[in-house]
């Protein structure tokens, strides 16, 4: 960015002090994420009995007001979970106690929100329960890890100890993130708020009108205006195109400064290293390269790798604290 003027701050003393506390990882963490996976893999089998609030039910159902069937309101082999709140207040409660291949008369009032054509009429729905299921909730067995891990794609876990390091590198490396993001946003903070950046304002205000011609192309795509669309957000035109404005700003403002601490540091990104980004890219999300390149020139990469070096660089150099 040749055309920016920076005149840097004090980047090598840089202090900073986190809200957020050093990762660690507690038993009653990796128990709770257990608990979760134990909750969510557990065997469902089909039962017989009455039915009971947090059962699965298997139904037909037709509704009719004052005797007539209305669209939507039939189905065939409906999963319907007992006490979800997913139905019409009063329906799934008078279910309770249902057993399989009963056929039941559920009487409700539609809520006087509901829609229009329904909306506080009182309806009879014709339900036929064909199944019941339960999740059979005994912890976290190999049964359990078994589908848990080929949901997830993941191997080598088999045993509850293996699973417990996992969840703990996993639950750390969430937390690591976090504070690493923290960091980043406040280094680039001090930038933004102690450097000096002269921007051409030609450049602002073409960056600016190409955000806001985006708005306006995805709003035309939806079919409204973008004062709707804006409106839908809760702003005037004005302040959207305040806080665009800001924004483009910003982020010029701080490719400028990586752009000068990369010069003075000698901080380079080479044709290797912009190649291997679109070699790693293509492959992760299955995309031909050259259709990245289309979408991503070579200078967007390396003022993006830049910025990644430098932001490492910072990192290393910074005087970190916890509160």
């Amino acid at each position: 960015m040749n055309d920016f003027k920076v005149t840097l701050c004090d980047y090598k003393n840089i202090k900073i002090e986190l809200d957020s506390p050093a990762p660690s990882v507690t038993v009653d963490e990796v128990e709770a994420q257990k608990q979760h996976i134990a909750d969510e893999f557990a065997e469902i089998v089909s039962v017989d009995g009455p039915l009971q609030n947090g059962h699965t039910s298997i139904i037909d159902f037709v509704g009719s007001v004052d005797g007539v069937e209305f669209d939507g309101g039939s189905a065939q082999g409906y999963e319907l979970i007992i006490g979800s709140g997913m139905f019409i207040p009063g329906f799934e409660e008078q279910m309770v106690g249902m057993t399989k291949g009963e056929t039941r008369i559920i009487k409700v009032r539609f809520p006087e929100n509901y829609t229009p054509e329904l909306s506080g009429k009182d309806a009879d729905f014709k339900v036929t329960l064909h199944e019941i299921k339960v999740k059979l909730t005994n912890g976290v067995d190999e049964g359990v890890i078994k589908r848990f891990t080929e949901a997830q794609g993941i191997q080598g876990i088999e045993t509850v100890e293996q699973l417990d390091k996992f969840l703990m590198n996993a639950i750390y490396r969430k937390k690591a993130n976090e504070v690493e993001k923290e960091i980043s946003a406040k280094i680039e903070r001090h930038l933004i708020e102690g450097c000096s950046v002269e921007a051409p304002e030609a450049i602002v205000n073409e960056q600016v009108e190409g955000q806001i011609k985006s708005f306006e192309n995805y709003a035309s795509s939806n079919g409204m205006e973008l004062s709707s669309l804006l409106s839908m957000m809760g702003q005037t035109e004005a302040q959207f195109k305040e806080s665009i404005e800001a924004a483009v700003k910003e982020g010029l403002y701080l490719n400028a400064i990586f752009d000068e601490i990369a010069r003075i540091e000698n901080i380079i990104v080479d044709d290797n290293e912009i190649d291997e980004f679109y070699e790693i890219n293509a492959k992760a999300n299955n995309t031909p390269i050259e259709l990245l390149k289309q979408q991503y020139s070579k200078d967007i990469i390396k003022a993006q790798l830049i910025g990644y070096k430098v932001s490492s660089f910072l990192r290393g150099i910074a005087t970190i604290s916890h509160k």
